[in-house]
Formats: C-alpha cells, structure tokens, sequence
C-alpha cells in the first residue's frame, strides 16, 4: 500500500516501512541500503541500484519503491491477493469489484 510518501511491506511476520530517500525503517532502527550490494533481512532481501529499491520475499512475490511516491507490488501466478492488488484471477473486468462483488466507486 501506498500512502502519501511511505509504503509498508508486510511479508510473514516482518513489518517494514519504506521512506522517502529509499530508507528502509523496522520499527524505528533503519536497515542498510547500499547501491549494488543485496542486503537479507528475515526471509527478505533487497537491493538498490541507484534508483529504484526492490525487496523480494516468499515465492517470487516484490516490491519495487521509487524511493519517493510509488510502489509497485510484483506477486507470483498463484498468490492470494485482495483490495486495491484485485484478485489475481487474470480476468479484468472483476478487480475493482468488492469482496461482496460489488463494483468499488469512485
């Protein structure tokens, strides 16, 4: 989820904050981040190549963070998904459609 200049990665039990200027916050101690260098935290490892943050966890599942608005979720075929990420099922007239199949409003 993206919201206003931070996005929040949840992966099993890790929580992990995503700020502005590509840093990464863990409940308020702040991981490395060096360009070219993969780092591993719990069951996540991430990399920045001097642009873009990418954290890879589970079974080919990422986040890709511009470091100042934007967040794309990356997940594999056969992942759970839910809200604003639909439902994963490769049809596209149902991913704005709420959990009681609903169409979501503007």
């Amino acid at each position: 989820a993206v919201v206003s200049t931070q996005s929040t990665g949840y992966s099993g039990r890790s929580v992990l904050e995503l700020q502005r200027g590509w840093i990464i916050n863990n409940n308020g101690e702040k991981l490395a981040v060096t360009v070219g260098k993969e780092h591993n935290y719990n069951q996540i490892t991430y990399q920045f190549d001097g642009e873009t943050l990418t954290l890879k966890f589970g079974e080919g599942n990422q986040i890709r963070w511009n470091g100042f608005n934007g967040a794309q979720i990356v997940t594999s075929p056969d992942a759970h998904t839910c809200g604003l990420c639909g439902n994963n099922n490769g049809e596209t007239e149902d991913e704005f459609n709420t959990r009681y199949r609903q169409m979501a409003e503007d």
